[in-house]
């Protein structure tokens, strides 16, 4: 056997021990960071951060908005958002989803009047208390009328708690109830 032959068998062992780590599912997280994919746990909480596209956003997901551009981005559109496990420091956190019924599109004044009405009592349940007793505020993403007879007919409604510029940590489920 050659030195040459010898040498290249070494050098792939040791990758092999190198990549094993990598490969096993302790480190799926590791191999995700790397990808800069997001990647979710068990039990569906985002425990590697990285870019997501808006419509994944699921309630309990924090995020702050990305300098992404999307090739269907408007100046009033959101498509990509940069998630964040909610331990870090992060501006948004997704409290309530739901779809808004089909139909004509509503318009943007509508569309907008009937997240409000979804995502303000939603906020007292995630919360646990008024959104007028609360230091916190809450914004929302509204379909699209470009997206409401689209392909994949977008009626989704996203509630999130955050104010744009202000940083925070942990999750603001709960965070108006008082401990007994």
């Amino acid at each position: 056997m050659s030195t040459r032959r010898l040498r290249s068998i070494a050098l792939g062992a040791v990758g092999l021990v190198v990549a094993a780590p990598l490969l096993s599912g302790c480190s799926e997280a590791v191999l995700y960071q790397l990808s800069g994919a997001v990647y979710r746990d068990a039990s569906g909480e985002i425990t590697v951060g990285g870019e997501l596209d808006v419509f994944d956003l699921v309630a309990g997901d924090c995020f702050d908005e990305s300098d992404a551009v999307s090739p269907r981005a408007t100046e009033d559109s959101v498509f990509v958002v940069q998630a964040i496990p909610c331990v870090d420091p992060h501006t948004y956190e997704v409290y309530h989803v739901f779809v808004l019924p089909n139909g004509d599109y509503p318009g943007e004044d509508e569309a907008a009047e009937a997240a409000d009405q979804g995502c303000l009592p939603a906020f007292e349940d995630f919360v646990g208390q008024p959104w007028e007793d609360s230091t916190l505020e809450y914004s929302f993403y509204t379909p699209a009328e470009s997206g409401w007879d689209g392909i994949d007919k977008d009626r989704m409604v996203q509630c999130f708690i955050g104010d744009e510029g202000v940083i925070v940590k942990g999750s603001a489920a709960d965070d108006g109830r008082q401990s007994s």
